[in-house]
Order: C-alpha cells, then structure tokens, then sequence
C-alpha cells in the first residue's frame, strides 16, 4: 500500500503542476489526466490486477506514444511535459519493483512453507515406519493388482530381505510361500478387494524364506482414498507357534489322563490281570500310534522278561510273525528293550534297533517292518 500511495502521490503531482502552468483550457490537458488521477487512484486502493495493468498501460501510451503531445506542447509546458513522463516512469519502475518483491517474497514464503511441509512429511513418514518396524506382526500392503508395495522390517525378515524398500513390486510368485498357500492367499486378496469386507483372524501356514513353515494368523483390511474408493489391502499376521505348542501339549495332557482314566475303569471292572493288561496294551498303542505291542511277564528268579502271548497286532496278517518270534525269545537284564526297562526300572525308546547290540528279536529279513521300539515297567 505505501508503493500504491507514493505512485499515486507522484502522478497527481505531475497532473497539478500541469494543471497550474497550463490551465484548464490546455488542449493537451486530458492526455495526462487518466494516468494521473485513475491510475493512482486504482494502484492505491489496490482493487485488483486488471487495474495494475490499466495503469501501465496508460502510462507507456504517455511515455512513448504522445509524439503528438510532444511536437505540439507549448514551449512552457515542455519542463511538464518531462517532468510528467519521468514520474510516470518512475511510478512504473516503483509498480514493478513494488510487485517483484512481493511475488518474490510470496515465492519465498510459499517455498518455505513447501519445504516445512515436506520436512513434516518426512517426519511423519519416519515415525510411521519406526511404528510399523517397532512391531511385532508382520505388516504389508498391495495395489489392486495385488502387487506387494510395502511392508514391515518383520515381513522382510521372511522374505529374506534386509532392506524393507525392496518389498515394493514384488508378487506371490516372487515369494518363498508353496503354491497352495500363494493360492490360498491370493483368493483371500481378492475377496477383500472385491467386496471391501475384511478377512479377519484366518489360520494359515507360511513357508519363510529359511524353509521353516510356521503357522500363522492372518487378517487383511481394504485400503481405500478418500473417496472412498478401495485402491489396496493392508494385510497383518502372527507367528502362532507357541500358542500351536501349547494347544499340542494340552491336547496331549488331556487324551494321556483320559487313557488313565480308561485304564483304572477297566481295572476296576476286570476279573482277571490279563484282561488289564491287553486292554491297556491296546489303548497305549493307540494313544502313541503303535503298530504292535506285547507284554511280557518277568520271571521267577527276576532274570528274564519272558512273553505272555498277549499282543496287539493293528495289521494281524501283515505283523503275525511277531507274536511267534516273540513267544521264542527270553530276555535278560539288560537285554534288548525288554530286559533293558526290567534293568533300570525306567521306560525305554530306541529309534533303530538294529544299531543296538544284543536285539535279536527280529530277523534280518523283517528290517523293513519294525524299526523302533519302546518298553515300560509295570509295578505291582
């Protein structure tokens, strides 16, 4: 406004000393009067830039193009003359410094604020990524395509990769997962994209980049802009191994106290011990996934396990040549599985027992049948 006024201030000055030395009836006395007085007027109250140019305009016609004017003026309204084309081109050259320092200032400051915007932004991005890497789910996020266009420090831990910019345009095939569970998830993309539903809480498994398949539990969300529009999918998953572990181990607590519980009942209601001892023969061979069990009695002098003939047999065809090889043998402490539990009074478990000494139950021939085997003391 104070550039508006001195322009102003300047072109009237110029028109009132005209005014004076020419007087009312100078022939050449509107030429000036429109720059002079409707320019600064507009310039000052600051209405708006078609005035601005309005003015410049006007000033340039008087400056350069009143040749007429000039060859025409009256000697004594020369100095005038002059004194009004420097003013005006002084309010020229003042109009334009005026606005070039103020565009360049509002520059400036628009450039300012872009760059504290960016570097907000570039706050902001780093924060989110500290989040999102200071978490334990694996976190990642796809295009409609079903492209990867990022995730998580821990998601690139199971792909293999140190660096997380290096999850951006991957695809399943890209990916360590099986066929099936690329299928399997690539059908749950779609479903998400599709209908804008979420998938929540699903259990899969996931085959990582170092060959172990963990189970997981997975949830996938729609990325929408907006407008509302669905542009992605943000997937979150968790390693629930333990939480399998512990599942595993319960389950197995419970069927062991269950067969107790199956084992006292009979005991209860048997009227002989042999009758106890084959149907917990058979319900231990059950609740392990064992293909023969015997029971074997010790003998009176407490030197040998010998065979009672009490056997399950899951396959009686294919496994009836063990209860004859067993019904032959005797075995003393410390001899094969039998007299090895008689001896140390504890269970025993041998992964082959062809690589143990002193195991002569079964023939050569019949080492593509039986491999492993495991003895429990009963005391009574």
């Amino acid at each position: 406004l104070q550039a508006h006024f001195l322009i102003a201030v300047l072109w009237i000055s110029a028109f009132l000393g005209a005014l004076v030395s020419g007087g009312l009836d100078s022939p050449h006395i509107f030429w000036f009067f429109p720059p002079a007085i409707l320019g600064g007027i507009l310039l000052n109250w600051s209405i708006g830039p078609i005035y601005a140019v309005i003015t410049i305009v006007a000033a340039t016609f008087l400056i350069v193009f009143d040749s007429t004017l000039a060859a025409n003026i009256e000697p004594e309204l020369s100095p005038y003359l002059t004194f009004i084309r420097y003013t005006s081109l002084t309010g020229v050259l003042v109009f334009l410094l005026y606005y070039g320092f103020a565009y360049g200032m509002q520059l400036q400051r628009a450039v300012e604020h872009e760059q504290a915007t960016l570097k907000a932004l570039a706050q902001s991005n780093s924060l989110m990524r500290t989040v999102l890497d200071s978490n334990p789910l694996y976190i990642y996020w796809k295009d409609t395509d079903l492209n990867l266009r990022g995730g998580n420090k821990a998601f690139a831990g199971v792909l293999g990769l140190e660096d997380t910019s290096k999850i951006d345009g991957l695809v399943d095939a890209d990916l360590p997962w099986e066929t099936k569970e690329q299928s399997l998830y690539r059908q749950g993309d779609r479903s998400v994209i599709e209908t804008g539903e979420p998938m929540i809480n699903a259990e899969r498994t996931q085959r990582r980049a170092d060959g172990v398949v963990m189970p997981i539990r997975s949830s996938k969300y729609p990325l929408r802009d907006p407008d509302g529009n669905i542009v992605g999918l943000v997937g979150t998953y968790q390693d629930i191994s333990e939480e399998v572990d512990r599942d595993a181990v319960l389950e197995r607590n419970t069927k062991a106290l269950e067969l107790l519980e199956k084992i006292a009942s009979a005991a209860n209601q048997a009227h002989r011990a042999d009758d106890v001892f084959l149907f917990a023969l058979e319900e231990i061979c059950h609740y392990l996934g064992w293909q023969i069990g015997g029971y074997y009695r010790v003998s009176g002098d407490g030197k040998y396990a010998l065979s009672s003939n009490l056997f399950y047999l899951e396959d009686e065809t294919r496994f009836s040549y063990f209860p004859n090889i067993s019904n032959r043998q005797r075995f003393g402490l410390g001899e094969g599985v039998p007299g090895l539990a008689m001896q140390q009074g504890r269970p025993i478990w041998i992964e082959n027992i062809y690589e143990e000494p002193g195991f002569h139950v079964l023939r050569k021939s019949d080492k593509s049948v039986v491999y492993a085997a495991a003895a429990i003391p009963v005391w009574v």
